[in-house]
């Protein structure tokens, strides 16, 4: 049930943009992670599955076996990207990523349990899911 949802996600964010969409080449949109969670990590089940979170210093990408997503490269690809919103709430252990695309949001919650685990909070049925951090 968490790779299908994993996959819908990663679905879901390749489809919000076209190859015909009219990209300026300046980015409106900001994703800055935490010093503390960036980097790559691997959920702790299945670490060989290739299922990733990168956490970069201007991004937040998804890695699903060989496609790799990241949500401020897509979401700038975006033909309006001004109709999309990014909310970051911070601290020393937290880290919530809020998107907002003309009335579709996605939702990142991120807990450390220590330097090289965090929780992904699905919450719901799926739960939270934990990373080991690889990179």
């Amino acid at each position: 049930m968490k790779k299908l949802l994993f996959l819908f996600t990663i679905v879901l964010s390749a489809v919000a943009c076209s190859s015909d969409d009219d990209t300026s080449g300046s980015s409106n949109v900001s994703i800055n992670p935490p010093s503390w969670i960036q980097g790559s990590w691997a959920e702790d089940i299945d670490i060989d599955s290739g299922h990733r979170l990168i956490f970069k210093t201007n991004d937040f990408c998804i890695k699903n076996m060989s496609q790799t997503i990241c949500q401020a490269e897509v979401y700038s690809e975006v033909n309006n990207s001004s109709d999309v919103e990014v909310t970051e709430e911070k601290s020393n252990n937290y880290y919530n990523l809020s998107i907002n695309a003309s009335g579709s949001i996605s939702e990142y919650s991120f807990s450390k349990i220590s330097e090289t685990e965090i929780y992904y909070e699905m919450g719901g049925a799926v739960g939270d899911i934990r990373y080991i951090k690889i990179e």
